[in-house]
Order: C-alpha cells, then structure tokens, then sequence
C-alpha cells in the first residue's frame, strides 16, 4: 500500500505531521507533496498538494545527467532510467536521431552526455515541457 493509499483512508488528518518527519529525519529535502491522483490526461500530468515547501519544481540527478522537471506540470518517470540508459547505449557517433514527444529531454540528454549524435531535433506538441529540456541542454 502506498502512503498516499495510507493517508487517503486513515491518516489525511496527520499528513502535515508525517510531512513534517520526513523533513526533519531528511534534511535535503525541502519539499514535500501529496499525490492526488493517477496520472491522466493528453498530458499525463497529475495533481499533488503542497505539504511543506512552495513549489513542484526539482532536479533530478541520473548519473551524470540532470533533468529540471515540474512534475505539475510536465510527465517524467524515474522508473525508466534502465530504459533510458539502453537507448543511449544504442546511438552512434554521428548518427541522427529524432525523439518524438521529447517532454524534459531525458532520452535526448542521455543520448548527448553517453555519445555524439548529430544535433538533437526534437518535437513536443507542450510548451512546458519543451522549456524545461531547453534549461537542461
């Protein structure tokens, strides 16, 4: 059972205080949120609930690359970092590539850190995302 499962039925009285400890026992971290819901939509976005900080905005360290995410406000997963880093593996030196529905870039900044593709083209049909892959290249 996740804990957003645990504080949706039994514990969402307490959520500020669990909030509070896990900041206290973490000292890096500076935010955290609630997951509201699944992801959904065109955008496969979801909604979360701000329990200590003010923003929804981080980086996220994957080796040697960093990714600005929002995750409001734009879709990425952690989870496919195994995939991500067998992609990468399979692009040549020079070889062109085209990532469609790039979001924050991960593949393409995989691909660039690991090889030297040509220059990455991209396509996004979201604005947000697309800025926050600009700040990551």
């Amino acid at each position: 059972m996740s804990l957003r499962e645990l504080l949706k039925d039994k514990l969402q009285e307490e959520k500020h205080l669990i909030a509070q400890a896990i900041v206290s026992q973490n000292k890096n971290i500076k935010v955290v949120l609630l997951k509201k819901n699944k992801l959904a939509g065109e955008k496969r976005t979801a909604e979360f609930e701000i329990l200590i900080g003010d923003r929804t905005t981080t980086i996220h360290k994957e080796n040697d690359c960093l990714f600005n995410v929002d995750i409001a406000r734009t879709y990425f997963s952690g989870k496919l970092y195994f995939e991500r880093s067998r992609i990468a593996g399979e692009v040549k030196d020079g070889e062109d590539i085209l990532v469609l529905f790039c979001g924050v870039g991960p593949f393409l900044i995989w691909t660039g850190s690991f090889s030297k593709p040509s220059p990455h083209p991209a396509e996004t049909r979201r604005h947000s995302p697309f800025l926050y892959l600009q700040e990551g290249l």
